[in-house]
């Protein structure tokens, strides 16, 4: 087997005001994508459909997750960072706007039936065939920041750093 990034995966699920705190290997930057409920995480509120983002830096400590009164359900993503800008848009990763735009065109053309460079899910059984990828904003994609101070963002893309790739427009709801 070859690995060629070491990642963090885990689903947790928390009763009701249960915390957990996850050990972060060194350099890892950390996301929490929450399902149900809501949590906070090291300090700050995520909300259901949020997520939380912490910075790449030493967690000697881990990394804490607490679940609100209903509980929780969320998606815990880590990894060392990427080593230059990237440019992110929906499920799209690129190292510029048009990398992004090309990414999105693809994908639509596998929704028209032809898998293309995306493939197939195989087992997948939903309404579509393929979640068609939201309409791109009317504002160029730009570079998200390899540092500085991220600690929780909605999906909604609203930040004040610029990590969510757009500036001047909102995300697409996730639905």
């Amino acid at each position: 087997m070859r690995v060629e990034t070491p990642l963090l995966g885990a689903e947790l699920v928390l009763a009701p005001h249960a915390s957990v705190v996850v050990p972060a290997p060194e350099g890892f930057e950390l996301a929490v994508l929450v399902d149900e409920g809501s949590v906070v995480l090291s300090g700050s509120a995520v909300a259901r459909g949020e997520l939380g983002v912490l910075d790449a830096h030493r967690h000697p400590e881990g990394v804490s997750v607490e679940a609100g009164p209903d509980g929780a359900r969320v998606l815990v993503l880590g990894g060392p960072p990427f080593g230059e800008e990237i440019v992110m848009w929906w499920n799209f990763i690129g190292r510029s706007h048009e990398d992004v735009v090309a990414a999105r065109e693809a994908w639509e053309v596998g929704s028209a039936g032809d898998p293309g460079r995306f493939g197939r899910v195989e087992g997948y059984v939903g309404a579509v065939d393929r979640i068609p990828a939201p309409a791109l904003p009317g504002v160029r994609l730009k570079p998200r920041s390899t540092s500085g101070g991220r600690t929780a963002r909605g999906t909604d893309g609203v930040s004040g750093d610029g990590g969510s790739g757009f500036e001047g427009a909102e995300a697409p709801p996730m639905s």
